[in-house]
């Protein structure tokens, strides 16, 4: 049975105790990694479900170059688009540029899908947490979960943004300080002499080989095209190959680092100070409403009442009797 509230300074105090202990609440959950106000609840497990989330992202983002047709055929088809009056052995920038970006461009809805999976996760949770809390006090309940669902939405956009000015970094640089981009793409270019004697061939022998990351290619189709053409673009492939791997980290540990800090952003603060903002901003009188019992906690109210009552006079007459008795 919730506390009787008789005057504004009775509401304050429920309301504070209401949004300090679903704060804590929050935080072992979505901070913590602390269950034991949901053991048996694993969907309210906040930290492993995030984790999981991330995970997911990982593994498909970190896949091999997306790509489509034939192997290395989109590679050619930038490389003599690119073409200009120069000498024959530099690659074009623009290539690798044109490149980068179309591969980027595929692969970037995934981000905003997983900020948006994350951020509806996060609302059925503190929408859960905050209705247990304020469960004895309906027009409270309303005004918390408007306040929360606001919030949500505006964190949403906010990861959103984050995620857009992320790709377009992405695209607009290829630049990175990590080591084994070099190693890694030296390791790729060792197998290019055997591509090109596999191409050199005669066409009735089997053109297929393994390159390390790529996997199994068929290079069938490259047969009779120009080999200065084939090694430029054998030679991009192995480079974005290289890069991509920096690229999907970087796509993946700073969402990582953005969901965990906004995480605690909204925990630490920000849903404090949204629900205070709806609950006694402008004309809602939240606290006031506290006041007004629901009907059925005010029948229960009434009922605990007459039962005190009634065990008060029970209390008298068996008094009595024993009285009479000595």
């Amino acid at each position: 049975m919730p506390q009787n509230l008789v005057s504004i300074a009775d509401a304050m105090r429920a309301f504070m105790q209401i949004i300090c202990r679903a704060k804590e609440t929050l935080k072992k959950l979505l901070l913590r990694g602390e269950y034991e106000d949901y053991p048996d609840e694993n969907k309210m497990h906040g930290t492993a479900r995030l984790a999981e989330m991330l995970n997911a992202y990982a593994k498909d983002l970190l896949a091999d170059i997306p790509s489509k047709g034939c192997f290395l055929m989109e590679e050619i088809a930038i490389l003599e688009e690119a073409r200009d009056i120069s000498l024959p052995n530099f690659l074009p920038k623009t290539a690798f540029s044109t490149l980068l970006q179309r591969k980027v461009k595929e692969v970037s809805s995934m981000p905003h899908d997983f900020v948006s999976k994350v951020w509806y996760y996060i609302e059925d949770v503190v929408l859960r947490v905050l209705d247990k809390a304020a469960e004895n006090y309906p027009p409270l309940q309303a005004c918390t979960r408007r306040a929360a669902q606001n919030l949500v939405e505006k964190m949403r956009r906010k990861s959103r943004k984050v995620v857009k000015e992320f790709i377009e970094m992405e695209m607009i640089t290829d630049y990175t300080c990590n080591p084994d981009y070099m190693k890694t793409w030296i390791g790729l270019m060792d197998s290019q002499k055997t591509f090109m004697e596999l191409i050199n061939k005669p066409m009735n022998f089997q053109a297929k080989m393994s390159i390390n990351i790529v996997g199994e290619i068929n290079a069938s189709h490259l047969r009779g095209l120009h080999g200065g053409l084939i090694e430029q673009a054998f030679d991009i492939r192995m480079r974005l190959s290289a890069y991509w791997k920096c690229v999907t980290l970087r796509m993946v540990d700073a969402l990582a680092l953005h969901v965990r800090y906004a995480v605690k952003k909204l925990v630490d603060n920000e849903l404090e100070r949204a629900v205070l903002n709806e609950v006694m901003g402008g004309a809602r009188n939240g606290i006031e409403k506290m006041l007004e019992e629901s009907p059925s906690i005010a029948g229960k109210r009434e009922r605990l009442r007459k039962s005190i009552q009634m065990l008060k006079e029970s209390k008298e007459v068996v008094g009595k009797i024993i009285d009479s008795i000595e």
